[in-house]
């Protein structure tokens, strides 16, 4: 009769307990159950039979065991899998009923211009939203702000580098603006970093937000010019006149200009005088748009130098514009380098053009004033002299010859690269004898050819002009090398322009204006403005078109621009136009905006103002030459609209 045990499994909430075990009574049991099961079998009275059907059994019980064991096993195994699955649905079932805070729901950027230069005022505006459901305590703003950041204002105010702003409840939202400048080095990137730092309702633990923003640093618009002889001999006096010229529109303070020169330079005087090793001068306050300091040095090359090569003649000078930023430490914002070379001719020549002899960005239109300049610093007399300019032309010949101004009359004669002009002694007396210590200059000025004067149009975009001075000293009996100035590189820029009108009637005489004409006191007229920009030759970029709007004319948005975007300012109530770029195959670009002129009793009988003077202000994305335009103001004489009434004066 077989005796089989039963086993059972019970899952429990928080623990399994197995039967109690109990091997030697299982092997008894598997041992009787093997028996049962060979009883109707036949057994043979062999002996060896009989051994080898007890090893047989033997095998069977040793089988079940095996067997027995791997099943409850399994059994347990299943069991545990089970009970880990009702944990991890009961897990899953209480985490959707309270799930972590999802750091994506809340907003946090930072606006600001992409480039900005040097000291010029801008604004940051960091935005923060609570999008999600949860409300968020203790939330603050925490600011790195770039190296040379000034602030100058926050809204609201900051403490430190931090900004507390407390509950934010769930679709709250808020703006922190920073006005302020960046003195730095120009090129780099000037990152401010925000992080969010908040506590979400029902945590326990605080999260966080970070975003990041790069302005790019450009160099201010400061513009330095130079003048001085490219070419002395030993024991010659040097001068040299720098002129400094901010041609941004906002104060510069704390200015330092530091010469680097020549370690063969002697150095004599400067006006005014140095502030520190006759190398430094501090500029307090440069106001945009003046040409409002000048340096002058003195000094000499000793006639004791010497040169063990050639190449060591050319003498390198190094100027450097450095401004304080907030922590009073100056920092390099602009350097210009020029050369001077040193001869053994004593006599020698320069060519200066517009007033100096460095290169220079020239426009259609333009009326250059040439100046070749002939020095004797030596003591031997020079007779017989023969001087000329040579204006060697690429591209296009954008000179107005027939325009030119020489009252010595000079000889012009072509050449396979461009043109000469030649003088001698029959037409200057000077060039027949040229005393020791005596110079001679020749003067004259060349017109350049306006854009509607040229017919090879394809190949202005291609113009440069390298001009330089030469001097003949041979005589009938010796031929000598002619000396010859430093090349002065004339490139040029692209001819853009702007054409501004108010209208309120179209060429067709179709209204686009409302409201009384001629205009009445106290009642509102509307009118359009539009802006028209041209260019060619060259590409430009970092383009800008600006204007500011008195306080009885009122801006509507109702505004159109063909490229970039055009805005208001409320604040500073200057209308702008800003485009990023204009390829050289686009040749023009418009926008237009609405105003509304409001008069009052008081401007009976006068010409009110629409909008201030006009201007352009653009960068030629070859030369790198800033390009300035400005055009008049515009008042209600409405002077390019043909079908607008009256003389433009207010009327009762």
């Amino acid at each position: 009769m077989q005796n089989k045990r039963r086993f059972s499994l019970r899952f429990r909430r928080h623990k399994i307990k197995a039967p109690a075990e109990n091997p030697i009574q299982e092997l008894i049991t598997l041992y009787e159950e093997t028996e049962s099961e060979n009883q109707n079998q036949e057994i043979s009275a062999d002996g060896a039979k009989k051994k080898e059907d007890e090893n047989s059994s033997l095998k069977i019980l040793i089988e079940k065991s095996r067997t027995r064991h791997r099943q409850y096993l399994l059994a347990l195994a299943l069991g545990l899998s089970i009970l880990l699955l009702a944990a991890a649905a009961a897990g899953f079932l209480y985490f959707q009923g309270e799930r972590p805070f999802q750091s994506e729901k809340l907003l946090l950027e930072i606006q600001a211009p992409e480039k900005i230069s040097v000291n010029e005022p801008f604004d940051y505006q960091i935005s923060y939203k609570n999008q999600g459901a949860l409300k968020l305590s203790n939330a603050r703003l925490s600011l790195q702000y770039p190296k040379g950041l000034i602030i100058e204002k926050a809204e609201p105010t900051l403490q430190n580098h931090s900004f507390s702003i407390g509950e934010l409840a769930a679709g709250q939202e808020g703006i922190l603006k920073i006005t302020g400048r960046i003195i730095d080095a120009p090129g780099d990137a000037q990152t401010l970093t925000a992080k969010l730092i908040f506590k979400p309702e029902n945590f326990n633990s605080e999260f966080s937000k970070e975003t990041t923003y790069s302005v790019l640093l450009e160099a201010p618009r400061l513009n330095l010019a130079f003048h001085f002889s490219a070419n002395v001999v030993l024991g010659q006096k040097v001068n040299i006149k720098t002129k400094l010229k901010n041609e941004e529109s906002e104060i510069l303070k704390n200015i330092k200009i530091l010469f680097t020169y020549p370690k063969n330079f002697q150095f004599a005087f400067a006006q005014p005088a140095a502030a520190e090793d006759n190398r430094g001068w501090l500029i307090n306050q440069l106001a945009g748009g003046e040409e409002n300091k000048e340096i002058n040095i003195e000094g000499v090359f000793p006639a004791a130098t010497s040169f063990a090569k050639d190449s060591e003649r050319e003498q390198n000078f190094l100027v450097q514009l450095l401004a304080s930023d907030a922590a009073g430490q100056y920092i390099i914002i602009k350097e210009e380098k020029f050369s001077i070379k040193i001869n053994d001719q004593p006599l020698n020549t320069f060519l200066i053009i517009n007033g100096a002899t460095e290169n220079r960005n020239i426009n259609l239109g333009d009326q250059l004033t040439f100046s070749l300049v002939i020095k004797n610093n030596g003591q031997t007399v020079f007779e017989n002299l023969k001087a000329k300019t040579v204006l060697q032309i690429s591209g296009a010949d954008i000179f107005n010859w027939n325009k030119i101004d020489d009252k010595h009359f000079g000889k012009i004669k072509k050449t396979e690269t461009g043109k000469e002009i030649f003088w001698d002694e029959t037409q200057i007396a000077e060039l027949k004898k040229l005393n020791a210590g005596r110079d001679v200059s020749i003067d004259f000025s060349l017109p350049l050819k306006t854009y509607s004067e040229l017919t090879n149009l394809p190949d202005l975009n291609q113009t440069i002009i390298e001009a330089r001075s030469e001097l003949d000293i041979s005589t009938s009996t010796e031929s000598v090398p002619a000396i010859k100035s430093s090349p002065v590189i004339l490139t040029l820029s692209s001819s853009a322009n702007l054409g501004v009108k108010a209208l309120y009637y179209f060429d067709d005489g179709t209204p686009i204006g409302s409201g009384p004409l001629p205009f009445q006191a106290e009642q509102p007229t509307k009118l359009k403005i539009f802006w028209d920009l041209s260019n060619d030759i060259h590409e430009i970029k970092d383009i800008s078109v600006s204007a500011s709007l008195p306080n009885y004319v009122s801006w509507m948005e109702e505004k159109k621009a063909g490229a970039g975007d055009i805005f208001f300012d409320e604040i500073t109530r200057k209308v702008t136009w800003k485009i990023n770029r204009l390829p050289e195959s686009i040749k023009e670009a418009h926008a237009n905006f609405s105003l509304v002129v409001y008069p009052k009793n008081e401007d009976v009988g006068k010409l009110l103002e629409l909008t201030g003077t006009a201007t352009l202000i653009a960068k030629d994305a070859l030369t790198d030459a800033i390009i300035t335009r400005t055009k008049n103001i515009l008042t209600t004489a409405l002077e390019q609209d043909k079908f607008a009434p009256g003389d433009g004066t207010v009327k009762p």
